[in-house]
């Protein structure tokens, strides 16, 4: 499920994104760093900044994100 709403996000289909990524959330996604972290991106593309932040923070708690997560934490942005 992360892959194909990672896939709509790259897209640009950010609310389609948005209902996959929390199926994936549902089934298990919130053990892992990956998911947490685009969800918090596909929330940041849709205005918001503040959920999207507490889920990158999520990410982090979480282990090994992508590159870019620490970055995203502290400039608040993508």
């Amino acid at each position: 499920m992360d892959t194909y709403a990672w896939i709509l996000y790259k897209k640009g289909e950010f609310l389609q994104s948005l209902e996959i990524i929390k199926k994936a959330i549902l089934h298990g996604g919130d053990k892992r760093a990956v998911i947490l972290e685009h969800y918090g991106d596909i929330l940041y593309k849709l205005n918001e900044k503040t959920k999207a932040l507490e889920f990158w923070k999520k990410a982090m708690e979480k282990g090994k994100g992508s590159e870019f997560l620490e970055k995203k934490i502290k400039m608040k942005k993508l």
